[in-house]
């Protein structure tokens, strides 16, 4: 027989929440009716611990946890000794590690006591719970640019699962089942107003929920380039932690470096920016609550009532390429994006068959390392295209019409062949 554990645990660490969980239940479900998945048996936490298998029973435990492998190899390492039992050393028990949210790929850990990466922190993780003979060791990274590759020796070894397309997938469900938020009437009722010319009131959206220093950035070019009353643009403004001491960073920091203008009047006229920021209330042009994740709700206004879609991604480095549900949103609404992510992001988009709308503006910006330099061009553009009438802004959308539609349909082309877990699972077997 063939087994794939499912289960998802919630415990206090360190006093803050955690979460330990296998492949997503829901999307096991989904795959239920598939060739591959029928050959499994989903088993439950409890069962996994108190089963008694045959030797040659196949059991695939996957252990997902949303922290940095390389930075908390011993705590998942406890947690995986403390949550199975002695079946987890059965030679046929194969465990899969996962970091199920901020991609960190396979960077090393600059630290002169832990400098590892998460393929060695995987090894020890393996070690340390008695796995370290397993024939095929996985890291399952959130990351969509590594390829699936077979290890070829008994090293772990990261491999990408671009998991964030299932959350794409609950979006397109609920469009087609006319869900809570009725998604697919967005994508419908946009290529409506796009065909009959129809002006929507804002330029851009650019939804930011959590402090991070990019979006401070974004936050600040809004500002500078006049866009303030121009766009729907939220920012929790909880915590500044992210823009203090970021000097050094913005000078030396490729990923973050100010090149194209003064290093010291760019940095004065920020950090004025966000004094300004002191004290007042977080950014919001709904009435969503920014400290709760928004990743599987749809405002309508957002997409129907603005031109263009800022997609600003998790993540801004140039060595991982990171997709969310930020970027599949727009997609799936049928508007036209810029992306502000990781650098590479539009040609990663062209990779997966997406097309964007360098006929219309500079994309260059993709290319670029730093993030300060990508956020500036971008909204300069939106700053020129604010320049132009309603009427000019929707002839530009009905000349996009296609390639709107074409994503769409390409969206649902991926989703519909998303088999992250059928590959994980063949690498093992």
């Amino acid at each position: 027989m063939k087994y794939i554990v499912s289960y998802s645990v919630e415990k206090e660490i360190d006093k803050k929440p955690e979460f330990f969980h296998g492949f997503s239940e829901w999307y096991l479900k989904r795959m239920r009716n598939a060739e591959f998945t029928k050959q499994f048996l989903l088993i439950n936490l409890k069962e996994f611990n108190e089963m008694k298998f045959k030797d040659n029973d196949i059991v695939i435990l996957p252990f997902f946890n949303r922290n940095r492998l390389n930075y908390e190899y011993e705590m998942i390492a406890n947690q995986i000794k403390s949550m199975f039992g002695k079946n987890l050393h059965r030679k046929n028990t194969h465990l899969i590690i996962g970091v199920c949210l901020e991609s960190n790929g396979n960077r090393r850990r600059w630290d002169p006591d832990y400098n590892i990466t998460n393929e060695e922190a995987g090894d020890l993780v393996y070690k340390l719970v008695g796995k370290e003979n397993q024939k095929v060791k996985l890291i399952v990274d959130g990351s969509v640019k590594y390829g699936i590759k077979k290890p070829t020796n008994n090293k772990s070894k990261l491999v990408s699962g671009n998991l964030f397309m299932e959350w794409a997938e609950k979006l397109l469900i609920s469009q087609e089942e006319g869900g809570v938020l009725a998604h697919g009437e967005i994508y419908k009722d946009n290529i409506k107003k796009i065909k009959k010319l129809e002006d929507r009131d804002k330029l851009f959206t650019c939804l930011q929920r959590r402090p991070r220093l990019c979006r401070f950035i974004n936050l600040y070019n809004i500002h500078r380039y006049n866009l303030d009353k121009s766009g729907f643009y939220s920012l929790r403004l909880s915590s500044f932690d992210p823009v203090r001491g970021y000097t050094d960073t913005f000078k030396r920091n490729r990923d973050w470096k100010i090149e194209s203008e003064n290093f010291k009047t760019a940095t004065k006229e920020f950090t004025k920016f966000i004094l300004t920021l002191q004290g007042r209330e977080s950014y919001q042009c709904d009435d969503v609550d920014l400290n709760v994740n928004q990743a599987l709700n749809l405002n309508s206004n957002h997409y129907l009532d603005s031109y263009f879609h800022v997609a600003v991604e998790t993540l801004i480095d140039s060595e991982v390429m990171f997709f969310t549900e930020k970027i599949y949103k727009p997609i799936i609404c049928g508007s036209p994006f810029f992306v502000l992510g990781n650098r590479g992001s539009i040609r990663e988009l062209h990779n997966l068959g997406f097309k964007t709308f360098d006929k219309w503006w500079d994309e260059s910006y993709d290319d670029d390392f730093s993030h300060w330099e990508r956020s500036k061009k971008v909204f300069s553009i939106l700053e020129e295209l604010n320049k132009k009438s309603k009427s000019e802004l929707n002839i530009i959308l009905n000349e996009q019409l296609p390639i709107l539609i074409d994503n769409y349909n390409r969206m649902k082309h991926l989703i519909k062949n998303n088999t992250y877990i059928e590959d994980i699972i063949k690498l093992v077997l």
